[in-house]
């Protein structure tokens, strides 16, 4: 259903690798026209300006002609493929922009998430030339097959994009065969299809050639890229599995730029992602499906019901009631309820028994009976007949055909078990569908084949594998919605979604990329504490047995608070080594261990405001103020964007995986807003924690004072956290971003940083807070200012180091400060790629050691030591302005956070990492290396610590606890 997407992130061995930040347009970093045009080319005219299609309806592309081009093919969906910058859903297409074609001609076309380079490959070389390109040049990438993409992960505003649309092929194989050592495996009759190929073409071929295959429902889906890539549910799937059952080969270019075939036998690691893993594993461009015997025929069902809205629950209920039914006579098929009628199209493989698919829906004829009866018309309309192959199904012209293209529509999903359709849970659901808002089609397309395939065997979500239909809510707007409306719409849908997940916990939606480590049992985001001294990754070598690393030998995933006792009673009973593992973003490893008993915080969802919230207490009830409630399994991410909708701030993390009621606040939260509103800790108003005596209990300033204050920063060890209650403030309404580059040789690389470095008061006086990351060839920055648009004022701030680049350059020694500056209406705003294109480091390994510092470092003799260490020093940097302000008002003894966070204005953090391959030797020289920098930075700020308050003495007692408590301390993701 889904166009495949890639996140490139700049591929390299070395082991600082794993921060490098992807370069989008307009960074200083984005490549020039010259070497753009170098690419173009090299693809020999294949490159792409690209724009939304009806930027030439628009000012400033006007252009009469193509105007006329792009109305007369709007709604094609084969048309929209072709074109660099067209999506079959252009939600995903313009973002909130107006350059549609029948907007105001004179509103110009912004570029909205079309990418702004697009190649569009016309082979294999094609594509290892674009992911070189975009290697090499650090680009945050996306590739775009069919376009029939409902979640943007083909798109995204900067992006440069690679489009697969033009790598045709369809080729029928009867006896393929894989190599594996000096055999072969058996012959099977296969067809492999290039990237850029339909599935409407392929069953054509398919029943020319009288074969049948699994593949999409749709005339416009692709047949090699995110359909598979995510899972690829199948009317056929209850007989034969989902797409990713039915492969037998990908050929695929990784990030490397190295075409790659992955099979059982070959990179069987890469294959068992690529079936279901979701986007980031490289450009596919050919898979292999096995095929099946001609199917002789289909009965076919299309049903219309209608009734009035007094008899929609009760006809609804009925309809689906008889699910299992359906199930079990093998029908699969697409429902459209709605509160004036259901529509469906039901389908029974390889039957022509009309008569007994029919039958089948006897209930659902005699509850209309009945309703007429009473009074309440209803009316059960069927039209069954036989077609003699799937390619039947597919009877009108593909050019003729509008499958809602060209217009705007946002979606939210939940796989679903058969159970939900059976006694009180019915009941349940029933209501639910009955009172949401929106559009809601009911998928019968798992169970059966599907369900008999082990949920780790393919990297699809696992909830496949338990799973019997595929439920989707959806909504969408006009081109001329006004973007305030258009976000109620995307917070409802996210809302409703979300109360729809917690009608079948422990099931996920479609595909298996949303924050997917997070999700994995032993999944994490830093793999230095995932493997430890093991090769267990996908690109190494696959014949290496995959050792258990750091990763707990069995894994709680719990769904809600009693899921959350019963596995903290059974550690305790069984006196286990226990780590609790929230969003994953840890660093320091303490949600991982190896030989230890796991508990995954991460669906325990939900984000709820409440404008009056107030505390009990012995003599009455503190007084009301506006919170946020906070499950433990989410991620910053989505509280900005649902506080954004409810129109109110949150002090949060700084990342989209970081977890939001986990690790981050039980060691202190900084955040970029801390400066102005304090740590996490500060902003807590209450905790929800099961003890390691397994009872739930609550935590603020009133009940259980003491853990309370231990939980504001004391870091792991109190036990499992389910809910945080955060303040909330009114909304920030401007956000001053200066994005900033300074480029330097390396005879200036130290004078450059001490003037930097010098600044930093100043910066912290005029409210600035934000990241830096200086080496010996330039400084990349984020640099913010909360509650205000001076953009003007931000960047007069820089000159002294406009200054000093001016001298510099004058002496013969060039260096440049390029600066982006611009004003972000809210926090949220500064998150605005889809988290399920973002990839911040994921994935590979890295090590950190940190310092807070004063901002007294900062001046004198005191600067020109931080200076020297900091140029001298081999690993990243990162200056994370962070403290000072607000933090520093609060006393140290108030809560459990590392003292030193009351006198600190910064957060230094040295780090490096390793790439898979790297040997355990070279690990442990990284290790000790970073080890003694690290000490060697602690005397230069003697008296201060590290982020966390478990260094030194507070570690000691930390594990002499654990030790006498039979490990059963918690321990807590950590955070940065």
């Amino acid at each position: 259903m889904f166009s495949l997407l890639l996140n490139i992130l700049a591929y390299s061995p070395s082991t600082s690798a794993w921060n490098e930040a992807t370069c989008t347009f307009p960074s200083p970093c984005w490549p020039s026209d010259n070497t753009w045009k170098s690419l173009n080319n090299t693809l020999r005219g294949s490159l792409y300006r690209a724009h939304p299609p009806a930027a030439p309806c628009h000012v400033p592309y006007t252009n009469e002609a193509a105007c006329g081009i792009a109305k007369q093919n709007w709604t094609s969906q084969f048309w929209r493929a072709q074109q660099p910058g067209g999506y079959q859903d252009v939600a995903w297409e313009n973002g909130d922009s107006y350059c549609n074609i029948d907007n105001d001609p004179n509103t110009p076309c912004a570029q909205g998430l079309v990418p702004q380079y697009v190649a569009k490959v016309q082979n294999v070389d094609d594509v290892k030339a674009a992911v070189n390109f975009a290697r090499q040049h650090k680009l945050n990438t996306r590739v775009k097959g069919a376009s029939h993409d409902y979640l943007g992960r083909s798109s995204g505003n900067g992006t440069f994009g690679i489009s697969t649309i033009d790598l045709k092929g369809i080729q029928f194989e009867d006896n393929f065969t894989l190599n594996h050592g000096s055999a072969r495996s058996a012959a099977q009759s296969v067809v492999h299809i290039g990237a850029g190929e339909h599935w409407y073409y392929v069953y054509k071929a398919a029943d020319a050639r009288g074969v049948s295959v699994v593949g999409g429902a749709s005339y416009s889906v692709g047949a090699a890229g995110g359909w598979v890539l995510g899972g690829g549910h199948s009317a056929l799937s209850p007989q034969y599995g989902l797409g990713v059952d039915n492969v037998i080969q990908f050929e695929i270019v990784t990030p490397d730029g190295k075409l790659r075939t992955a099979n059982q036998y070959e990179n069987k690691d890469l294959f068992w992602a690529l079936r279901g893993g979701g986007p980031g594993f490289g450009v596919v461009t050919k898979v292999t499906y096995k095929t099946h015997p001609a199917i002789p025929a289909i009965v076919a069902l299309l049903m219309n019901v209608t009734y009035t809205n007094a008899s929609y629950h009760g006809a609804l209920k009925t309809f689906l009631s008889m699910q299992p039914d359906l199930a079990a006579h093998n029908f699969s098929g697409y429902m459209y309820p709605s509160n004036t009628n259901l529509l469906a199209e039901l389908l029974v493989a390889n039957s022509a028994d009309l008569n007994g698919a029919n039958a089948t829906l006897k209930p659902l004829f005699d509850f209309a009976e009945a309703e007429t009866t009473a009074g309440r018309p209803m009316l059960v309309q069927t039209m069954g007949y036989v077609v003699p192959s799937v390619f039947s199904m597919f009877p009108d012209d593909p050019a003729t055909v509008n499958e809602g293209s060209g217009s705007a529509a946002i979606l939210g999903s939940r796989l679903v078990p058969l159970d939900i359709f059976k006694g009180a849970r019915l009941e349940a659901f029933t209501t639910f569908l009955v009172k949401q808002p929106f559009i809601s089609i009911l998928h019968l397309v798992a169970g059966g084949k599907v369900s008999t395939v082990s949920p780790s065997a393919t990297a699809v979500h696992p909830s496949w594998r338990r799973a019997s239909h595929h439920i989707v809510l959806a909504s969408g707007w006009e081109t001329n919605t006004t973007f305030a409306l258009r976000n109620q719409i995307r917070s409802g849908l996210t809302q409703v979604t979300q109360g729809f997940a917690a009608l079948v916990p422990g099931f996920g939606a479609y595909t298996n990329d949303q924050f997917w480590r997070a999700q994995q049992p032993g999944g994490y985001q830093d793999i230095a504490w995932e493997n430890g001294d093991s090769y267990c990754n996908i690109d190494n070598d696959p014949n290496t047995p995959c050792a258990q690393g750091l990763v707990p030998q069995y894994v709680a995933k719990v769904q809600n608070v009693d899921d959350v006792k019963a596995a903290v009673n059974f550690a305790r009973q069984h006196k286990l080594n226990t780590r609790v593992k929230g969003a994953s973003h840890d660093y320091l490893g303490r949600s991982s261990g190896n030989g230890t008993f796991g508990i995954s915080t991460i669906d325990l969802k939900g984000i709820r405001f409440e404008d009056n919230f107030t505390l009990n207490h012995a003599s009455g009830r503190a007084a009301a103020q506006s919170v946020v409630h906070v499950g433990a399994g989410e991620h910053w991410y989505y509280v900005y964007k649902a506080a954004d909708a409810h129109n109110v701030s949150v002090v949060g993390g700084s990342s989209y995986t970081v977890g939001a009621a986990g690790g981050w606040v039980l060691g202190g939260g900084h955040s970029a807003l801390s400066p102005q509103y304090g740590l996490g800790v500060d902003n807590v108003i209450q905790f929800e924690i099961v003890t390691p005596d397994g009872k739930l209990r609550t935590a603020n300033h009133y009940e259980n004072k003491d853990l309370f204050w231990a939980l504001r920063g004391g870091g792991p060890g109190f036990g499992v956290v389910t809910k945080v209650t955060y303040k909330t403030y009114p909304a920030i309404t401007a956000i001053t971003s200066l994005l900033l580059n300074v480029t330097y040789t390396n005879a200036s690389y130290h004078g450059a940083l001490k003037t930097f470095l010098s600044m930093q008061p100043d910066l912290a006086a005029h409210n600035f807070s934000g990241y830096t990351y200086p080496s010996n060839t330039n400084l990349l920055g984020g640099i913010l200012v909360a509650n205000s648009a001076d953009v003007g004022g931000a960047n007069a701030t820089l000159k002294p180091l406009f200054d000093f680049a001016e001298a510099e350059t004058k002496a013969g020694r060039p260096m440049l400060v390029q600066t982006i500056v611009s004003v972000l209406p809210s926090v949220f705003g500064m998150f605005s790629a889809d988290p399920a294109t973002v990839d911040e480091g994921s994935g590979s390994a890295a090590i950190l050691g940190s310092r807070l510092v004063p901002m007294e470092i900062f001046k004198g003799a005191r600067l020109e030591a931080f200076t020297t260490f900091l140029v001298k020093q081999p690993f990243s940097i990162t200056l994370l302005h962070v403290a000072g302000g607000k933090v520093n008002t609060v006393s140290p003894s108030a809560t459990a956070v590392n003292p030193s966070w009351r006198r600190a204005s910064h957060h230094i953090i040295l780090a490096t990492g390793w790439g898979t391959n790297t040997t355990f030797a070279l690990r442990n020289v990284l290790r000790k290396g970073l080890t003694q920098a690290t000490q060697t930075f602690a005397e230069l700020v003697p008296g201060f610590g590290a982020y966390a308050n478990e260094a030194d003495i507070v570690c000691v007692l930390i594990r002499k606890l654990e030790r006498e408590s039979h490990g059963l301390l918690m321990l807590i993701p950590s955070f940065i």
